[in-house]
């Protein structure tokens, strides 16, 4: 079953699917970055600094196999939730 979304722009390439999406989910991305950087106000927060390793370590990670599926071209999904 399409979405109606889908419907609208099923004239839509391929590259331009790509960066339309790309954009958006890139913005998405940033945005919860800087928002978990507020995170970092010791006024309102108190954290380990191990906390904040596994933090960025778990982000960079994820980057990583984001980035790997681009060179690689693969498509397998491995999402998981992060847990500090």
């Amino acid at each position: 079953m399409a979405r109606s979304d889908d419907k609208q722009r099923s004239g839509e390439s391929k590259a331009d699917r790509f960066t339309r999406l790309a954009s958006a989910r890139t913005t998405n991305v940033l945005d919860s970055i800087r928002i978990l950087g507020n995170l970092s106000n010791t006024s309102n927060y108190e954290y380990a600094p191990a906390q904040v390793t596994k933090i960025f370590g778990a982000i960079r990670e994820q980057l990583d196999i984001a980035e790997s599926k681009f060179k690689a071209g693969a498509h397998e999904s491995m999402s998981k939730k992060f847990k500090l």
